[in-house]
């Protein structure tokens, strides 16, 4: 109800300020206009509608009026679509000739007529002078070519208009829409104010199109966004015709068929639109009857203007009865279905279906006033009042979208709310396991630790007391030697393991200089015992990082005893530091027998271990650990090797500043 009464009230504040046949001012009478200096002050305009001179069936040049009296019929222009002037005998298509004379009471006066589109090829002479020629008039030599014109011309006391029309292919024909009379500058002004209207509905009309078909094509291929963003295309296109006017492009029958299905295009979209929201895609109405009814309007919009209609007249009355008789089925189907939606709630938001009524109401109160406005209705400075109403409709399903998509995004937040509550509640459910577990393998180490001691400590007191034993025993001793030494590896381990994920604890800020000199005066004893050359290389510069140097001093650790593994004899190792865009770099290097290239992805897993058959085996742990602990740190480390000449280990760590 809302809806309808602002549409009606704004449709008749357009029909009472923004009409030509409402607009105040001199009219002409029994084919003159009488003007003085006073008709035009203010930007007052002059639209000729009034009392024509009108000639049916027949070309007159200026010559003929002053050679022979003509009798002539009076007639206001938009009276007849064409010029059988509805009666049946006559045919629609043919020739004529409209006569104005302007008698001026004051000055000679410059003024400008604009000529709206003409069907549809035209002749304007003016004073005895043709001032505009659009196509060719005549029957055998008939071309059409329509354009918005505006030709000037001096007003003296007398001035003659005479406009020849011929039409032979469009469904209206001769001057259907009033020309305007005044200053350059105050049609300039409204010429200006009618292409800006047009734009700001087309151009945000084609916005709203880009974004609905891309939100279609980048999301989740919803075809509503689809209906929509096409809807919009076409209403753009539709809409564009003032500007097709003003280039005058010669393929009058095509541009006004594109015009045409551009249209129903949109009434299309509109059926669709109002089937996917109203649930009744599968209804057989809409399925067999509707949406068949749409398609094959839209073919017909194609078909009629340029295939049939220059080539016979009978089909201007059939079109114009099959688009009346198409626009009030689809007004009181969807007017229907939207109620039986709303009653059923059937539609997927409740306020899409109080949409999609106001869009149908809309829609009958545009169909309701462009008939009862016929003949009585152009506009002046902004559009018709299917425009704006279609530029309504637009909006309103914007809105629609907009709170689609508001109820999608809602949703979203709730499904993510409780997802993330679902992710909560396992993460904790699952720490609270894995910490168990933890402590279980934590004490199964300690609980292990002591009797596996005790046996060592027993096998060793036997050792070292000489106490005489068979060799038997000492073969048996010998084995339970070896296998207290795996358990006890074994036990090592698993403390490693139990112990290496632990939250370090990062708070301590300490100078990165002083930390490398100190692992390397702490290792250099274990690798002198081993033959190796441990060299280290420190900056000059101060370099601070918040670290936790036990953890830390554990991975250097782990890593200089690998590579004290893999490095032969007199072999080297080099520890050094460097500073680069706020990181500190500190690199490992040996020159031992370095990594496969197959092995390099797999070094820092856990359990991975690369020693050869002869060489102890280990747990596969030590570069695990070092990885998490740097990691932990918020740094990194890579690993760069090349068989047979060594290995290089690289650890990037984040400083910090005083």
């Amino acid at each position: 109800m809302i809806v309808s009464l602002l549409a009606i009230t704004g449709l008749n504040l357009l029909y009472k300020y923004d009409n030509k046949y409402t607009y105040k001012s001199i009219r002409a009478s029994n084919g003159i206009l009488t003007i003085d200096n006073d008709t035009f002050t203010k930007g007052q305009l002059v639209f000729l509608i009034d009392d024509w001179e009108f000639y049916n069936h027949k070309i007159f040049k200026p010559n003929d009026f002053t050679e022979q009296d003509i009798k002539p019929e009076y007639v206001f222009i938009g009276q007849y679509p064409d010029f059988s002037m509805r009666k049946g005998n006559q045919s629609p298509y043919g020739n004529a000739t409209y006569r104005m004379r302007i008698k001026n009471e004051g000055k000679d006066k410059l003024l400008s007529l604009e000529l709206p589109e003409i069907f549809s090829a035209s002749e304007v002479w003016i004073n005895g002078e043709m001032v505009s020629k659009l196509g060719d008039v005549g029957t055998e030599k008939y071309r059409p070519k329509i354009k918005n014109s505006v030709v000037s011309f001096i007003a003296k006391k007398n001035t003659e208009i005479i406009i020849n029309v011929s039409n032979f292919s469009h469904y209206y024909s001769g001057l259907y829409y009033p020309p305007a009379l005044g200053e350059t500058k105050d049609i300039s002004n409204m010429m200006f104010y009618r292409l800006l209207f047009y734009s700001i509905i087309c151009f945000t009309t084609f916005a709203i199109a880009i974004f609905s078909l891309s939100v279609w094509f980048l999301s989740n291929k919803s075809k509503i966004y689809l209906y929509f963003g096409c809807m919009c295309v076409f209403f753009a296109i539709h809409v564009s015709y003032p500007f097709v006017h003003l280039l005058g492009l010669p393929l009058v029958s095509f541009t006004y068929a594109v015009e045409d299905l551009s249209y129903f295009m949109v009434v299309l979209c509109i059926i669709c639109i109002n089937g996917s929201i109203s649930k009744i895609e599968e209804n057989k109405v809409y399925r067999f009857l509707i949406l068949p009814l749409g398609i094959t309007m839209s073919i017909i919009s194609i078909v009629i203007p340029i295939i049939l209609l220059p080539y016979d007249m009978y089909f201007v009355n059939i079109y114009g009865k099959l688009i009346d008789i198409y626009k009030y089925i689809v007004f009181i189907y969807i007017l229907m279905s939207s109620l039986v939606s709303i009653y059923k709630k059937t539609c997927s938001e409740h306020i899409s279906s109080y949409i999609l009524v106001s869009v149908n109401t809309v829609f009958g109160i545009s169909i309701l006033f462009d008939a009862v406005t016929s003949n009585r209705f152009e506009p002046i400075f902004t559009g018709w009042q299917t425009e704006y109403c279609g530029f309504v409709i637009v909006i309103l399903f914007s809105v629609m979208m907009i709170n689609r998509n508001r109820i999608i995004i809602k949703e979203n937040e709730k499904l993510t709310r409780n997802l993330e509550h679902e992710v909560e509640v396992r993460t904790n459910e699952l720490t609270t396991l894995l910490n168990e577990r933890k402590r279980f393998l934590a004490d199964v180490a300690h609980d292990l630790k002591a009797p596996v001691s005790a046996i060592q400590a027993f096998i060793d007191l036997i050792k070292v007391g000489n106490i005489h034993v068979d060799e038997e025993t000492r073969t048996y001793l010998y084995a339970i030697n070896q296998k207290s030494n795996e358990v006890q590896n074994r036990v090592r381990s698993l403390q490693e393991f139990t112990s290496q994920d632990k939250s370090i604890g990062i708070s301590e800020k300490i100078c990165l200089n002083n930390f490398i000199k100190e692992i390397y005066e702490n290792n250099l004893p274990d690798t002198q015992a081993c033959g190796v050359n441990f060299e280290a290389y420190v900056l000059e510069k101060k370099i601070y990082a918040k670290i936790n140097k036990e953890m830390l001093t554990r991975a250097f650790e782990n890593l200089i005893y690998n590579a004290l593994t893999f490095t032969p004899f007199d072999g080297k190792i080099i520890l050094s530091m460097d500073k680069e865009d706020g990181f500190a770099i500190i690199k490992i290097s040996d020159n031992g027998k370095g990594i496969p290239p197959e092995n390099i992805p797999k070094v820092f897993d856990r359990f991975f271990t690369e020693r050869d058959n002869n060489e102890p085996k280990g747990q596969g742990l030590g570069l695990y650990i070092v990885k998490s602990i740097i990691r932990e740190h918020g740094g990194e480390i890579f690993v760069d090797s090349e068989l047979g000449k060594g290995t290089v280990f690289t650890i990037k760590l984040s400083l910090c500043f005083l």
